[in-house]
């Protein structure tokens, strides 16, 4: 029987084959065509919390520096502050690094079906040029 993988929306889907060789043995093969389908599949259920995280700490950064223009800086604000930049920068990094290799991957898989589509061109064109060298023979 299959192996149970879990649900979609705990882990991305990775690509995999599986096939039996003649000795009875099963072996699997696991893997992404590219670095950047790996980055996008990898990273894509994150998107939603990076979004939130920049929100949310866009306006804590900018609360905590409001209230230091009238309060003198104490350790406490200004490491709430300090934190709060660095996840804020470090979230927008990510989201970033994410954006990119979406692009990269897009461009590849648009690049690859081009392809394919040149391949199956060349194919139809080498079928009919057979058909009709056969037709003449006949």
């Amino acid at each position: 029987p299959p192996l149970p993988f879990p649900p979609p929306h705990q882990k991305p889907l990775q690509p995999f084959a599986v096939f039996r060789t003649p000795e009875a043995v099963r072996a699997w093969v696991i893997g992404w065509l590219n670095r950047s389908q790996f980055e996008v599949d990898s990273a894509s259920y994150t998107i939603g919390n990076l979004l939130i995280s920049i929100t949310f700490d866009t306006a804590l950064s900018v609360m905590s520096l409001l209230l230091a223009n009238g309060f003198h800086w104490t350790a406490s604000l200004l490491a709430a502050t300090a934190l709060s930049l660095c996840t804020w920068l470090l979230n927008l990094i990510t989201l970033c690094k994410l954006k990119a290799s979406r692009s990269a991957y897009r461009t590849w898989m648009y690049a690859h079906i081009e392809h394919l589509k040149q391949e199956r061109e060349r194919v139809q064109q080498r079928e009919q040029d057979e058909l009709h060298e056969g037709g003449d023979i006949g």
